[in-house]
């Protein structure tokens, strides 16, 4: 089954107290390590809580990381179309983040100290504002991207053994995980023969990409070049040096497997609930 694997679950956007309580906990010792930056922490005896300086920071922040995360959950369905995570979206979603904070913290220091705009000391907090945002949401969109996938993989799972999408051509063909017999890589083509006797020509590259869609329970890869359904194997036969040869369908079709697997297939045969993966 194809389907999209730059996948963003936008719903992790969305506020719910966890990431509420890392978000300002970021804020917060933020905050804390900026008001004692300039402190004097040899004289201990002498030490009092930079409260001023500390507030300062902690309320500039809490507005700012506010304000994004509702510029997040407003844009986020336009910025990401059709929930697709590549670097346009990203760029666009972080660059209209870094706009609301350069815009929130310009306003929030005209309020707070008026002007003339001291240059040196606007510039290197805004520079933080705005790095301290852009870090925290491109974790975010990992975050999402690593989420995204591992819920591509769970939905592949639980699709595996019902269709499978094959790309042929110009069309893609829909067939039952069932109907096929083994798939086969032969002159640099994937061929996916079915039990009723016909064969698709896909698109697929490796044999590799195609396993990953597939049960380990009910496919096996036998060799470098086959893939074999547990129920097209009809007769096992014993090799020289130890290999085996599978008899497959109407037993015209022949599969060598190397005396390295023979262990393994057979187990995997016998055993229904043996996970082999497609190696």
């Amino acid at each position: 089954m194809m389907v999209k694997r730059e996948i963003l679950n936008l719903k992790v956007f969305d506020f719910s107290l966890k990431m509420a309580a890392i978000r300002y906990g970021v804020i917060v010792l933020l905050s804390l390590v900026n008001a004692h930056l300039k402190l004097d922490m040899t004289n201990w005896a002498e030490y009092q809580f930079p409260m001023r300086s500390f507030s300062n920071v902690l309320i500039f922040g809490v507005i700012i990381c506010t304000a994004s995360w509702v510029v997040t959950r407003i844009f986020k369905e336009r910025i990401f179309h059709d929930h697709v995570l590549n670097r346009r979206s990203s760029l666009s979603f972080l660059g209209i983040n870094a706009l609301v904070a350069f815009i929130t913290y310009t306003a929030l220091y005209l309020f707070k100290f008026g002007t003339p705009i001291d240059p040196v000391t606007f510039s290197a907090y805004l520079f933080i504002t705005i790095a301290v945002i852009i870090i925290e949401n491109l974790i975010y969109l990992l975050y999402c991207s690593t989420k995204g996938l591992k819920e591509l993989k769970s939905y592949v799972s639980k699709n595996k053994e019902t269709t499978l999408l094959i790309p042929c051509g110009n069309h893609s063909q829909v067939i039952n995980t069932s109907d096929i017999s083994y798939i086969e890589k032969s002159e640099g083509l994937i061929n996916f023969f079915l039990k009723d006797g016909s064969r698709l020509i896909s698109q697929y590259v490796t044999l590799d990409e195609v396993g990953e869609l597939l049960s380990t329970n009910q496919f096996y890869r036998a060799n470098r070049s086959v893939i074999l359904n547990r129920n097209s194997i009809k007769t096992v036969k014993k090799g020289v040096n130890r290999k085996l040869k599978l008899l497959i369908e109407n037993e015209r079709t022949e599969i060598n497997v190397s005396r390295y697997k023979r262990k393994e297939i057979i187990d995997w045969i016998e055993q229904p609930q043996y996970h082999s993966g497609l190696r």
